[in-house]
């Protein structure tokens, strides 16, 4: 597991512009960023964060206290550099955990002895920026044990020598 921290980020111009109807889900690849519009109202802020695999971590240990070293790393290498009217006063964090096979991807398959039970491994976050294909290939295994995906890379014998 990974810790990952999420921020929101006072707007301190123009909140309207971050709203859903102006302002998409997005993702700065090049820059390892994704964050959400803002809905939380006046004082929500803009949600915004890494996916960083860096600290490696359990339930049981992880730190859930974010620094304010961390909250300045983050609003001066992404915030600051690409976000106008947004602010460094960080109004809330939280920090989450992210479950990782060893390669990253995801496990989408159906158990080897029981085609009736299907294995599927998102990978906490990760996964849920991919949630809607994710979805629409376990309601077709579901349905009609098969897919019209490629789920090749996503099969758990990937993980096993044969």
């Amino acid at each position: 597991m990974y810790r990952q921290v999420l921020y929101w980020f006072a707007i301190q111009d123009n909140y309207y512009q971050y709203t859903p109807d102006r302002f998409p889900v997005f993702i700065l690849s090049d820059r390892e960023v994704y964050g959400f519009p803002a809905i939380g109202g006046l004082k929500g802020g803009l949600k915004l964060a890494t996916e960083v695999y860096e600290q490696v971590t359990s339930p049981q240990v992880v730190n859930r206290m974010v620094s304010t070293a961390e909250t300045q790393t983050m609003y001066e290498q992404h915030v600051a550099p690409n976000f106008a009217g947004i602010g460094p006063a960080c109004v809330k964090s939280a920090v989450c955990l992210y479950t990782m096979t060893p390669n990253g991807d995801f496990i989408i398959d159906q158990h080897p002895d029981y085609s009736n039970i299907i294995l599927a491994s998102a990978c906490s976050g990760h996964g849920f920026k991919h949630s809607a294909a994710v979805g629409q290939i376990l309601s077709e295994l579901a349905l009609k044990e098969t897919t019209e995906f490629n789920i090749q890379a996503f099969r758990l014998a990937r993980f096993f020598s044969l």
